[in-house]
């Protein structure tokens, strides 16, 4: 893999010294992300998919579109991560204990209720959008206010995440708490349901997947490594010459509790955030020449970096905290234009 040490300088998007930004997504003509109130987070709640308050920006008007008003560290996780679906955004908001709702809101503020969750079910919510629809799992089936797209018998297990994009969809499912792990898709252009892969070993855990146009599937994975570590991959499988990796990062202390990578694709490039033992970055990587851009890298100590978004051909963005002495400075989003 080349490495292109070069990256465009980034542009503040908006910044804020009393609360934590967490799980940006670009919309049209903006960018939602969740906050986390600064007295009641950690380093660790950059890269965390659950906040407070979700908020879209639409230049310089923010709207709050969900609130949990916590008041401890424990409470500040209810409001989950925004998904872009064209000009909005599609949400959960997740129930003390189990259940909760899926939601879908614009620059209006108006909201309307896609799917809810009366707690009956311990399964997680499960929700993305792309720029023309949005789509959920309900009762084990991925659905969109249309009609179902994957029934229930052909997910393959439990659905624990799922992306929508002209390409198709795909998903990942596992059934039971320890069977194997299957990331399966259906492409615009295929007749049913095809398994890209599955994942059987102990221990490894797999992240959400995004499918490319011509059927590639990106998705991050992690193995243990012995001593109470663990590896983190970043894993292309194509349709004509199956899995590869694409990165991986050097064996780092399991009890760090990192998130698995949230995986982007920028037309032919995967971005996606990979840490090592001191510095954490966010990479580029054409899937076609397999150049790499480095595009914001930061030792862990004086800073934190979310999973990145991107938007249209050409724009990335990420939220970036950063701490002086491990004590809070400030939280900022940043986009580049590539």
């Amino acid at each position: 893999m080349a490495v292109v040490a070069h990256a465009p300088a980034p542009v503040e998007l908006v910044r804020s010294t009393s609360a934590y930004y967490a799980a940006p997504v670009l919309v049209d003509g903006g960018v939602a992300y969740l906050t986390v109130p600064r007295q009641h987070g950690s380093p660790a709640v950059v890269a965390r998919l659950g906040g407070d308050r979700l908020v879209l920006r639409i230049g310089t008007a923010a709207r709050v579109l969900a609130d949990s008003r916590c008041t401890s560290a424990a409470e500040c996780a209810g409001v989950l991560a925004p998904s872009a679906a064209g000009a909005e955004v599609v949400y959960g908001v997740a129930a003390d204990g189990s259940g909760g709702f899926i939601g879908q809101a614009g620059a209006t503020g108006a909201q309307r209720i896609l799917h809810a969750d009366d707690g009956d079910s311990a399964a997680p919510l499960v929700y993305d959008g792309d720029d023309t629809r949005a789509l959920w799992v309900d009762d084990g089936a991925i659905v969109g206010a249309e009609a179902p797209v994957v029934a229930k018998a052909d997910t393959g297990g439990e659905v624990r995440a799922v992306a929508a994009s002209a390409a198709g969809v795909v998903w990942l499912a596992r059934a039971g708490a320890s069977g194997p792990w299957r990331i399966r898709a259906v492409p615009t252009a295929a007749p049913g349901p095809v398994t890209i892969a599955e994942e059987t070993r102990r221990g490894v855990r797999v992240g959400a997947p995004v499918l490319a146009a011509d059927g590639t599937v990106v998705f991050s994975r992690r193995l243990p490594a012995g001593r109470r570590r663990a590896v983190f991959e970043i894993v292309v499988v194509r349709p004509t010459t199956g899995e590869t990796i694409l990165a991986t990062s050097p064996a780092v202390p399991v009890g760090d509790h990192d998130t698995l990578p949230r995986v982007q694709l920028l037309g032919t490039t995967a971005v996606y955030r990979l840490r090592d033992a001191r510095y954490e970055a966010i990479h580029a990587t054409d899937l076609a020449t397999g150049v790499t851009q480095v595009l914001v890298r930061k030792g862990r100590r004086v800073a934190r970096i979310s999973d990145p978004t991107v938007a249209g051909a050409k724009t990335v963005a990420w939220a970036q905290t950063d701490f002086r002495r491990g004590v809070f400075v400030r939280s900022r989003l940043l986009r580049v234009r590539l």
